[in-house]
């Protein structure tokens, strides 16, 4: 086989969806009814690069990609691994890590210091490779999900609609940097619709939550330090899932710091339930 690199451009975006779903049939979580547009929006909210991208063909049939993308990350320039897949034939053959050096230098010319990812904890093989390239593991993620026939019972606090904007005022209230996938920049970008709701105490917003349709996803939920342990979180949670009604299978929340016991006893008081688990991984460039 011949196999060769070459950067990619918005107008390769059917073939990167179409190499998606092949590279991801057996993948851990089920993406069968993941869909084009989905595929799109989640990328451009993830700050997609196609100059830095890499797509891998074997003669003209793309096998393989390195979506990535670019953004601000702890005060510098960083670039993240928005997807990397392969075909299930051209595996084990060191390509991901030659689409990768392949990306390198342009990621360099572009003044990146640190390169960043997601893996599942579970992919043990994956995280050995990359550690070998040089990555370490930065933090833990849990990710949580709430099957639709449950229901959030508690919180009487009124809840209005935000400006996507708005989100802004949480930042300060946030105990942890949140991953790349949920940052207020993705927040910022995302292509298509946002549900962003307010919860209203004395006048005032004092939480607020982010829902983003397309996933499934809650991206954002914070609440003023000094308003905690009020029902905020709750109320925001029951008005969620009020305008939702049947609307979605299950509603998740993703890549929750493992260390935060707080928000992990609220989501499962809340009656969520843990699904998966991931790494962040991080490497100097």
């Amino acid at each position: 086989m011949s196999y060769r690199y070459e950067f990619l451009y918005p107008e390769s975006m059917d073939e990167l969806f179409d190499t998606f779903l092949e590279a991801f049939a057996d993948y851990a979580i089920d993406i069968s009814q993941y869909r084009r547009e989905t595929f799109v929006n989640r990328s451009i909210k993830n700050g997609v690069d196609f100059e830095s991208s890499v797509g891998l063909y074997d003669g003209e049939r793309m096998v393989g990609y390195t979506l990535i993308g670019i953004d601000s990350w702890k005060g510098e320039v960083a670039a993240y691994d928005i997807g990397t897949g392969i075909t299930k034939p051209h595996r084990r053959k060191g390509l991901a890590r030659g689409m990768f050096d392949h990306a390198l230098p342009r990621l360099r010319d572009a003044g990146v210091k640190t390169f960043v990812l997601e893996v599942l904890q579970q992919n043990e093989p994956a995280i050995k490779a990359y550690e070998k390239v040089g990555f370490r593991i930065t933090r833990a993620f849990d990710c949580f999900e709430l099957p639709c026939e449950k229901t959030v019972e508690r919180g009487a606090v009124s809840v209005v609609e935000l400006e996507r904007e708005d989100i802004h005022l949480f930042e300060k209230e946030l105990d942890w940097l949140p991953s790349w996938e949920n940052s207020i920049s993705s927040i910022m970008r995302v292509p298509d619709e946002l549900l962003v709701y307010g919860a209203v105490v004395d006048g005032a917003p004092r939480g607020a939550i982010v829902y983003y349709p397309a996933l499934s996803w809650i991206m954002l939920i914070a609440v003023e330090k000094a308003y905690r342990r009020r029902g905020i979180g709750l109320s925001l949670l029951r008005h969620l899932a009020n305008v939702l009604g049947g609307g979605a299978p299950v509603v998740r929340i993703v890549n929750i710091q493992s260390d935060d016991r707080g928000m992990t006893a609220f989501l499962e008081g809340a009656g969520f339930e843990r699904f998966v688990g991931q790494y962040e991984m991080e490497l100097a460039i």
